[in-house]
């Protein structure tokens, strides 16, 4: 059980479209309804807010603040803006949180922390906000707020959603933000026998024109282009197959590893992974085999985790990290970068009973809810 201290008003916390989990505060604990899937299907959709409300009415429990996601297209946004008007919350008393701040707040309501901390949160996607998407951010997160201090660099996501099914896309894209237009598309060549060339020449032409694709620093793309370019697969037929296979492939006997170009841009660090997806292309080239790409890659994102965040604590003094995001459930990079965090002399934390994906988003959202309705929220520091 997930305790937010000295709360005392009932939160009602929406989570998000995916995996969408919602909860409920009472007296400090947070109860979750199960799982409900894919809001975008309208029998989820309607199973989700039957469960909310039922949820209430079994705490006997009338929500006072409402919290959601940021994004404004959510469904799980316009559900929980319905259920605000049912509860007679005033506009005041609803919550849009940002979705990776929500993942790193969900780790510190579990450890009962209200930082600060570097909150490390990787995943596929999350509306960002700059209105662009995020999904590799390094965020300093204290007392409900967060600023952003480091990204991975933002990459086309040609073809929107379909990029997360047809991961040959984000290699592409990585490909020709590493090596140009022309560049990119030669080395692209024979890498994926059953895409066909005129689709590829199509993608890194959309590609190098910003206007025909959003940008994302999604951390999970950049595992799906690196598995599409190792030769893992070229499309997932299930929600984040190639990145999955490719930490399988993972061989823990295998030496070396890549780099990331790390660059100071202002008021944020940029994490480049155009060096790494050079560095799997030319080893795919090689005839290196898949296994050993793998654990470079894997090292080279935890090598970055560690140069990024040594960086931050080094300009702000914050010497405590928290993991999140879907990126962690992969056990491989998570275990690495632990080690060398801690090696580094960081305090590590993530999520242990409340995931670390977007099922554990609703208690991210209570916690910085709860922070909003009452500055003076503590917990163990």
């Amino acid at each position: 059980m997930v305790r937010l201290a000295r709360v005392s008003r009932p939160v009602f916390a929406a989570g998000a479209d995916l995996k969408a989990v919602a909860c409920v505060t009472r007296a400090g604990e947070v109860f979750s309804t199960r799982t409900f899937g894919d809001l975008a299907r309208d029998d989820n959709a309607s199973a989700y807010e039957t469960a909310a409300l039922e949820l209430c009415r079994t705490l006997d429990v009338c929500p006072s603040a409402v919290a959601h996601d940021m994004h404004p297209d959510y469904m799980s946004t316009r559900l929980a803006e319905r259920l605000a008007e049912k509860w007679g919350i005033s506009p005041a008393g609803v919550h849009a949180v940002q979705h990776h701040h929500a993942h790193i707040a969900a780790v510190l309501a579990e450890h009962g922390s209200v930082g600060p901390v570097i909150g490390v949160a990787f995943d596929g996607t999350g509306y960002g906000a700059d209105g662009t998407a995020w999904g590799g951010e390094w965020l300093i997160v204290a007392d409900g707020a967060f600023r952003r201090a480091a990204h991975l660099r933002a990459v086309p996501l040609p073809g929107g959603d379909r990029a997360a099914s047809e991961v040959w896309r984000m290699a592409v894209s990585w490909l020709t933000t590493a090596s140009g237009e022309d560049e990119g598309r030669r080395m692209a060549d024979g890498l994926w026998p059953d895409v066909p060339q005129s689709a590829i020449e199509t993608v890194s032409a959309i590609c190098r024109r910003h206007n025909l694709a959003p940008r994302t620093s999604s951390m999970g793309r950049l595992f799906d282009a690196a598995a599409a370019v190792a030769g893992v697969r070229s499309v997932a037929e299930r929600e984040a197959q190639a990145a999955i296979e490719f930490e399988a492939a993972f061989d823990p006997s295998a030496d070396g590893f890549y780099s990331f170009e790390i660059a100071d841009g202002g008021d944020c660090i940029v994490a480049d992974a155009s060096p790494v997806i050079l560095a799997v292309l030319n080893d795919r080239r090689r005839g290196v085999a898949p296994g050993t790409i793998s654990a470079r890659f894997h090292r080279a994102v935890a090598g970055a985790i560690v140069r990024v965040s040594y960086r931050i604590a080094h300009r702000f003094g914050i010497r405590r990290i928290a993991l999140g995001g879907g990126v962690f459930q992969n056990r491989r990079l998570t275990g690495i970068a632990k080690r060398m965090l801690r090696d580094a002399g960081f305090d590590v934390i993530s999520g242990e009973t409340v995931p670390v994906s977007d099922a554990g988003i609703a208690v991210g959202q209570a916690w910085v809810c709860a922070h909003r309705m009452d500055p003076d929220f503590a917990g163990d520091r």
